[in-house]
């Protein structure tokens, strides 16, 4: 996204680099199965051979063990490169509550409804992996942070930021979850903040063919931008009446960088929705708090967070 001349009327588009990358190779699919099966079963949770989840496990166990059955199919291929890449996803973000004293109530909620990366069907299971995910994000940052009502919540030397997280199915249902959203904040105390995961608006089974990190990132800026420029009277209106203080979404895309020889890593890009400083004291405190909640202090906003009018 170039920078472009600020609309005082406008909230401000920042994105940010790259948070992380994962190389997904056949034995990472072994790896993440392996580490889920002994997690469920450490919690005392039955994986049903019949549920999404385990059915994904073991399609990719299977093509883990003998990948030369399915290399003669490019698009079976990268299928299953993709559910394998996605159940190390699932791993992750099952560390960050392993041990925990409610661990149990999060795994059964994976167990429920589709799980499949493919899949654009709303599921339990697919709403609480964005929780997780963005749990885990929080813990790498070393803030005191619980899964509790709204969904989220992180200590910051700011005060306490009230996250509500909402994964967007399709387009049509965009509005009644952002609304939703900002409905679940209306009883937090504290910074309200509302989280959304994009990757089911991406066509099932996709990816992005890039140079680099920095030409995917740029990929997933337009696609999210895009997107969000539809939903901004709304969402500036919730920053007006002090009912959010920030949005942030979030994708996550299969990518195959093409001067790299890796099979295929997975690229998450952030962006941050902020209320224009015409609000005062308000608008001021939303940068803050993203800070305190995203950034390393050796990437403050770095990039210069590119102010754009949507």
């Amino acid at each position: 996204m170039t920078n472009s001349r600020i609309d005082p009327s406008s909230p401000r588009w920042y994105s940010q680099n790259p948070l992380w990358r994962s190389s997904t190779l056949f034995t990472d699919a072994h790896t993440a199965i392996d580490r889920l099966r002994d997690q469920f079963a450490n919690a005392g949770v039955s994986l049903n051979p019949t549920s999404e989840l385990a059915r994904s496990m073991e399609r990719a166990a299977r093509f883990a063990r003998a990948p030369a059955v399915e290399s003669g199919n490019d698009d079976l291929f990268m299928r299953a490169l993709i559910q394998g890449q996605y159940l190390d996803r699932v791993a992750r973000a099952c560390d960050g509550i392993r041990g925990m004293r409610n661990e149990r109530q999060h795994l059964l909620q994976l167990k429920k409804g589709a799980v499949d990366p493919g899949s654009r069907i709303p599921s339990p299971a697919k709403d609480k992996l964005f929780e997780l995910e963005l749990f885990s994000l929080l813990q790498e940052r070393q803030l005191e942070t619980t899964l509790s009502e709204p969904d989220i919540t992180a200590g910051t030397p700011f005060g306490v930021a009230n996250i509500a997280c909402k994964r967007i199915y399709s387009r049509s249902n965009a509005q009644s979850q952002i609304s939703r959203g900002v409905r679940q904040l209306n009883k937090s105390q504290g910074h309200k903040i509302l989280a959304l995961c994009l990757d089911d608006l991406l066509p099932p089974y996709s990816g992005i063919s890039a140079g680099s990190p920095e030409e995917a990132s740029m990929h997933l800026v337009n696609f999210a931008s895009e997107f969000l420029s539809s939903h901004q009277a709304r969402i500036f209106n919730y920053f007006a009446k002090q009912r959010l203080l920030f949005l942030v979404a979030s994708i996550t895309s299969p990518v195959c960088y093409i001067e790299e020889q890796e099979h295929l890593a997975a690229q998450t890009q952030l962006f941050f929705f902020m209320p224009d400083p015409a609000l005062g004291e308000f608008s001021v405190e939303a940068p803050r708090i993203c800070d305190a909640l995203f950034f390393r202090p050796s990437d403050r906003w770095n990039a210069a967070l590119e102010d754009a009018s949507l």
